[in-house]
């Protein structure tokens, strides 16, 4: 039986616990298995699983516990589990993680596009799920372990290839200095929080989420729960201030009006200047001169 067959049909965690505790005491046999067992398939695939991952051996015909010391407590167990499985299944973990993740606001927290895994890794996504690593619901699947997040970032940047003709053009150039004014960006922001007297911690998304149309999420006041400020950062050569937005972040910024703030700074000066509802502000302002950059053509036929 091949490792990933062993994930089409476990047993959940807790029962998972269980079977473990009674391996090698009341369950020694496979005659006894098959009376043990209410689902025998997810029985003998999680018997399988937890000897490969070296919890149970099988000698002369009885199981027997590997371990010097059992885990006797549900969550030492899980603990182990998780360990273990990080270990015995880290490409297909990877495969799951890298793809891409989004952020979800009204949770503040990180998740995939269920129909975006494929079926042969739903087994492990569900061992996920009942470890605690990820919550799974019918169309999303929200990170709980922040370290798939810290691992595997999300391929729409991080594996961005770039050619020859976009570094003549410079973009290299423009991600460095993005990416170095996100940074500034979110050292003012945590100073900013602590004169306000806002005990909370700013973050950077955009690394991971590249479509949420802002780059950091922040709070507002000291009553916020979660993040409710969001923060798009320009790098800007001067007091000019000249800076392209997408579509999409100017879309959100029309949808989010006050709790979306731009970032613009200025690389001359070393300094921020902070434009809160730039929608208003900038799009809806003669103060600001907008000139379109780039048109998207096609065929009306």
């Amino acid at each position: 039986m091949s490792g990933d067959s062993l994930l089409d049909k476990l047993l959940t965690v807790a029962d998972m616990h269980a079977l473990y505790l009674a391996l090698g005491v009341s369950v020694r046999t496979d005659i006894d298995i098959e009376n043990y067992a209410s689902d025998l398939a997810a029985t003998r695939n999680s018997i399988a699983l937890l000897k490969s991952l070296g919890f149970i051996g099988y000698r002369f015909g009885r199981y027997y516990n590997r371990e010097k010391t059992q885990y006797a407590l549900l969550s030492d167990f899980k603990n182990q589990l998780s360990i273990r499985i990080n270990e015995a299944y880290a490409p297909q973990i990877k495969i799951i993680f890298s793809g891409v993740i989004y952020y979800d606001e009204k949770h503040a927290r990180y998740y995939l596009k269920r129909n975006s895994i494929d079926l042969s890794l739903s087994g492990l996504l569900m061992l996920l799920s009942g470890l605690g690593m990820v919550e799974a619901t019918r169309s999303d699947i929200f990170i709980n372990d922040d370290r798939y997040i810290g691992e595997y970032k999300n391929p729409m940047l991080h594996n961005k290839q770039i050619s020859i003709m976009q570094l003549k053009n410079g973009l290299a150039i423009k991600d460095m200095l993005g990416e170095e004014a996100e940074k500034l960006a979110l050292k003012f922001e945590t100073d900013l929080l602590a004169k306000q007297g806002i005990n909370k911690t700013p973050s950077i998304i955009s690394h991971i989420d590249v479509s949420a149309g802002y780059d950091i999420v922040s709070y507002l006041n000291v009553n916020s729960q979660i993040p409710d400020k969001f923060i798009e950062v320009k790098s800007c050569g001067d007091n000019r201030y000249r800076f392209f937005m997408s579509k999409n972040e100017i879309e959100t910024a029309r949808n989010k009006r006050n709790s979306y703030h731009l970032y613009l700074y200025n690389r001359t000066s070393e300094q921020f200047r902070i434009v809160q509802n730039p929608y208003e502000k900038v799009f809806e302002s003669d103060y600001w001169a907008k000139e379109p950059q780039i048109y998207e053509i096609h065929s009306i036929n």
